[in-house]
C-alpha cells in the first residue's frame, strides 16, 4: 500500500474500503497481479511464482529497472541492459516453469494471433483495422491483453511481432511480452484482443533494437482505436503505431494507457526457431523459418 493513502489524501482505513473491490462488484473477479521491485524478490522468483493466487508477475520497469541503472559523469542515468534484460528473462522463465514449456507457448501464441487478426477484421466497430493492413509495415498482436486495477492500474500479455518482406510477403513472428502500469481513478478487470499496427521501417527498427516505454525509450508514438475500450486518436497521421483492441471480457473504465514496455521473449524465440533466435534475425534479416507460422502469415496475407 505505501503511500497510496496519502497520495490519495486519504485516512489509511478509508484508502482499504474504497480499494477494495469485492464491495463494488461481490459476483465478479479478482487479479493478484505482483510486481517484482527489488534483487531480493528476482532472487526468490521461483519461490514467489508458486504461491497460489498470484494471475500475474511482472518486472518492476520502473524500480527494479531502476536496481540496473547508475549516474554517468554527465549526470545522467545510463542503463545496464544486459543485466535488465537478464533479469526480464529471469522472471518470464519462472512463469513459465509453472505452465506450458516455452515450445508448447510459442505454438499456441501464433495460432492464437491468427484467429486475433481474424476477429478484429470482422468487427464493425473495427473496420479502420482491415484498411490500415495493407500499408502496414509490421504488426505485434497481443491475443490476451489482460488489463486490470483500482487506483493502480497494470496490464500486461504476451504476443508475436511479425513485418513485411521486401517483396511484400509476411516474413516470421518474433515473441514478446507487453506490460504497463498507470496511476488514475480506475476500476475493473478487462481481456482484450490487441493488435499494434506498425506504420513505418523507423519504428519497426526502433521496436527491435530497444526495449523500453513507447513515447521514451522508444521513440515511438502510439495511438489507440477501440471497441469498447480506450479513446481514439488515430486521427493523427504523424503516429508511429495505432494500437486496436476489442474487449472479450469486461468492461474496463479509466485512465488511458500509459508506459507501455516492451520485452523480447528470447525463451520463446528459441524454442520456436533455434538457440541464437532474436528478433532481429527473425524479423530483419529472414535467417529464420517455422512452418507452424504459415496460417499466421496467410491470414495476414489476405490484407
Amino acid at each position: 500500500m505505501g503511500g497510496a493513502p496519502g497520495y490519495w489524501g486519504m485516512a489509511e482505513q478509508e484508502y482499504r474500503e474504497r480499494a477494495d473491490l469485492w464491495p463494488l462488484d461481490p459476483d465478479g473477479e479478482l487479479i493478484n497481479w505482483t510486481v517484482i521491485e527489488s534483487l531480493e524478490g528476482l532472487e526468490n522468483i521461483r519461490e514467489i511464482a508458486a504461491v497460489p493466487g498470484i494471475g500475474v508477475l511482472w518486472p518492476g520497469a520502473g524500480t527494479l529497472r531502476g536496481v540496473f541503472s547508475a549516474t554517468g559523469s554527465d549526470g545522467q542515468r545510463v542503463l545496464d541492459e544486459e543485466a535488465w534484460e537478464q533479469a526480464i528473462q529471469k522472471v518470464l522463465s519462472a512463469c513459465q516453469e509453472l505452465r506450458e514449456t516455452p515450445a508448447e507457448g510459442s505454438v499456441r501464441l501464433v495460432d492464437w494471433s491468427a484467429d486475433t487478426i481474424e476477429n478484429l477484421a470482422r468487427l464493425p466497430e473495427l473496420k479502420e483495422f482491415a484498411k490500415t493492413l495493407p500499408d502496414a509495415r509490421a504488426v505485434m498482436v497481443l491475443p490476451a491483453l489482460v488489463k486490470a486495477g483500482f487506483f493502480l492500474g497494470a496490464e500486461g500479455g504476451s504476443g508475436v511481432l511479425i513485418a513485411r518482406r521486401a517483396d511484400g510477403s509476411w516474413g516470421y513472428p518474433a515473441f514478446y511480452t507487453l506490460g504497463a502500469a498507470s496511476i488514475g481513478i480506475q476500476f475493473g478487470i478487462q481481456d482484450t484482443e490487441t493488435v499494434l499496427v506498425i506504420r513505418n521501417d523507423g519504428a519497426l527498427r526502433s521496436i527491435i533494437k530497444n526495449q523500453g516505454k513507447f513515447g521514451a525509450d522508444l521513440g515511438v508514438t502510439a495511438g489507440f482505436y477501440g471497441a469498447g475500450l480506450e479513446a481514439s486518436t488515430t486521427t493523427n497521421l504523424r503516429l508511429d503505431v495505432l494500437a486496436f483492441t476489442n474487449a472479450k471480457v469486461g468492461v474496463f473504465a479509466g485512465a488511458s494507457l500509459e508506459g507501455a514496455v516492451l520485452a523480447r521473449r528470447r525463451d520463446m524465440n528459441e524454442a520456436f526457431y533455434a538457440k541464437g533466435a532474436t528478433p532481429e534475425k527473425i524479423v530483419l534479416e529472414g535467417l529464420y523459418k517455422n512452418p507452424q507460422a504459415d496460417r499466421l502469415r496467410s491470414v495476414l496475407g489476405r490484407f
